[in-house]
C-alpha cells in the first residue's frame, strides 16, 4: 500500500489505502476491493451527495470508514472487524457478509417520560443512518452478547435496515428494538427475504410500524414485490397472524411505492383484502 491523500467535494481519502486513488469527483468506483489502513492510519470518508462502490471493503488496523452522509456500496463483504467504523448518517450497502459492527458499552435511553437510563453492549443503527442487505449473499448476524437499536436518537429521521432479494438478517442473539428511545423512529423492511430475531419490540419508548403489501413470493422486482394487498403469492395473512401472536400491537402500514394504476381503485383494493385478512384472523381465534 502506498500514502495517498485525494480530496473532492464530497469523499476524502487519507493515509494508507489501497488501490491508488481515485481521479476526483463525487464519485469512487474502485473497480475491485479497497483496503483501507494496515501499514499505518488510513481513512476513507464519503459525505452527503458521494457515492463509493467497491467489490469488497476491508479496515484493517488504524483503518477508518467514515459515512457522513454519502453511500457506501459494497458488491461484496464489509469487514471492519480490525478497523473502524464511524456511521454518522447515510447509507452502508453490502452484498456479501458483513462483520465488524461496533458493539457500543453504554446508549443513553431517553424513556417516554423524559427520564433517562443507560443500556451496554449495543450494535446501534441510529436515526438518518441506513444498512441495506441485498441479494442471495447479503448477510448480517448481530453480535450474540448485543441487543440492537434502529433508530435511537431524537430524530424525524428513522434508523433502518433494508433487507432485499433473498438477503438475510440474524439478531437473535439477544433483544431487538426499534425506535428505543423517546420521538426516536426504527423501520425494518424485510422484501423477498429473511430477518431471525429470537425477541422484537417496536416502538419501545419512541416510534415504530409495520408496513405491508402485496408480493409475489418469488419476486426479482418491484412490480412483483410491492402490489396492492390482494395480489401477490405471498402469504400476508400468515405474517400478521405471527405478528400478533408474538404480541404486537402497534400501526400497520400500507406500501404503495410504485405500484401502477389509479390510486384510488388501488387503495380500495387494498382496504378490501385488509378487511378480509382482519376477519380471517378474527375467525381462527374463535
Amino acid at each position: 500500500m502506498a500514502v495517498h491523500t485525494v480530496v473532492t467535494d464530497k469523499i476524502i481519502a487519507t493515509g494508507i489505502y489501497d488501490p491508488t486513488p481515485f481521479a476526483g469527483g463525487d464519485t469512487w468506483d474502485v473497480g475491485g476491493p479497497l483496503t483501507i489502513g494496515g501499514t499505518g492510519t488510513g481513512k476513507v470518508e464519503v459525505q452527503t451527495g458521494g457515492q463509493l462502490t467497491a467489490t469488497s471493503i476491508t479496515a484493517l488496523a488504524d483503518g477508518t470508514l467514515h459515512i457522513n452522509g454519502g453511500l457506501v456500496d459494497s458488491t461484496g463483504d464489509v469487514n471492519l472487524t480490525a478497523g473502524t467504523l464511524h456511521f454518522d448518517s447515510g447509507t452502508l450497502r453490502v452484498a456479501g457478509t458483513l462483520t465488524g459492527v461496533p458493539v457500543l458499552p453504554s446508549v443513553t435511553v431517553t424513556r417516554a417520560d423524559g427520564t433517562t437510563s443507560s443500556a451496554a453492549n449495543v450494535q446501534l443503527i441510529d436515526s438518518g443512518q441506513t444498512l441495506e442487505l441485498y441479494g442471495s449473499g447479503g448477510q448480517w448476524t448481530s453480535d450474540s452478547s448485543a441487543r440492537v437499536f434502529i433508530g435511537n436518537a431524537d430524530s424525524a429521521t428513522p434508523g433502518a435496515i433494508n433487507v432485499t432479494n433473498g438477503a438475510s438478517l440474524v439478531t437473535s442473539g439477544n433483544a431487538t428494538f426499534l425506535g428505543r428511545s423517546r420521538d426516536s423512529f426504527g423501520n425494518n423492511t424485510i422484501t423477498d427475504s429473511t430477518w431471525t430475531s429470537n425477541y422484537t419490540e417496536v416502538g419501545s419508548e419512541g416510534s415504530g410500524t409495520v408496513t405491508i403489501n402485496g408480493a409475489d413470493a418469488d419476486g426479482t422486482g418491484w412490480g412483483q414485490l410491492i402490489q396492492t394487498l390482494d395480489r401477490g403469492t405471498f402469504d400476508v395473512g400468515l405474517f400478521l397472524k405471527t405478528l400478533k401472536d408474538l404480541g404486537y400491537t402497534g400501526p400497520v402500514g400500507l406500501q404503495c411505492y410504485a405500484v401502477p394504476g389509479d390510486k384510488y381503485e388501488n387503495l380500495k383494493r387494498s382496504m378490501a383484502a385488509w378487511r378480509e385478512i382482519s376477519a380471517e384472523i378474527a375467525a381462527e381465534e374463535k
